[in-house]
């Protein structure tokens, strides 16, 4: 067995942030290079925190309050998703529980460059998931 305690991890796979759309148009509105500002929460150490349970349907918000917020978060809290690159050539997602993976040694306040991290943002418009803005690197279309 290997001594990773999730061989099944993916290097090149992508990852989920969930967010509210407050949040998810912060990141939009700003001028890039897009970044994420780590709050005050730290479960498993300051971070930016992600998951590996894709947005598939209105089921997929219930799973993620419940697995990542012990039932906590409500849907305008997650009704919005940055979609995420596990790593890149500088630093990568480190997985901290079933389903949670965070990135970074962080404190409150400071910023999580996504300029190579970042795929795309996606809302859930009451009947499925859909591509709200794609991120090309360099800017939004």
């Amino acid at each position: 067995m290997s001594g990773k305690p999730w061989p099944d991890d993916d290097p090149h796979g992508l990852l989920y942030h969930y967010l509210s759309e407050r949040a998810a148009r912060d990141i939009i509105e700003d001028e890039p290079p897009p970044y994420f500002l780590v709050g005050a929460g730290s479960h498993h150490g300051w971070g930016m925190y992600a998951t590996d349970i894709e947005p598939v349907d209105a089921a997929t918000m219930d799973q993620v309050s419940t697995e990542c917020f012990a039932g906590l978060a409500g849907q305008a809290e997650l009704n919005y998703v940055l979609v995420l690159h596990r790593s890149n050539a500088e630093t990568s997602f480190q997985r901290v529980a079933p389903s949670e993976w965070v990135l970074g040694e962080n404190v409150p306040g400071e910023i999580i460059e996504l300029e190579t991290l970042l795929v795309e943002v996606r809302r859930w418009d009451g009947e499925q998931w859909t591509v709200l803005a794609i991120w090309d690197g360099t800017e939004w279309t």
